[in-house]
């Protein structure tokens, strides 16, 4: 199964929190948002997990790699 994450946004509500970093990877539980969301969506049975990524988004990749630290595969 694919699933597509939105993650692409500016963030602006969120302040100086995402001046230097996505709201993708803001910590939370003392993990970035993004890897709780893709762990969940492989326990879900999801395998392709296809990311809307723009702000930061070259942030967002070095975290993540290919996805298979967290059970995906990213497109």
């Amino acid at each position: 199964m694919q699933a597509v994450v939105l993650a692409g946004g500016l963030a602006t509500r969120l302040g100086a929190r995402t001046l230097h970093l996505p709201k993708a990877l803001i910590p939370i539980a003392g993990r970035p948002f993004l890897a709780w969301q893709l762990e969940a969506l492989a326990r879900s049975g999801f395998s392709d997990v296809l990311l809307c990524i723009g702000h930061f988004a070259a942030q967002i990749r070095e975290f993540l790699g290919d996805g298979t630290g967290f059970g995906v595969s990213l497109a």
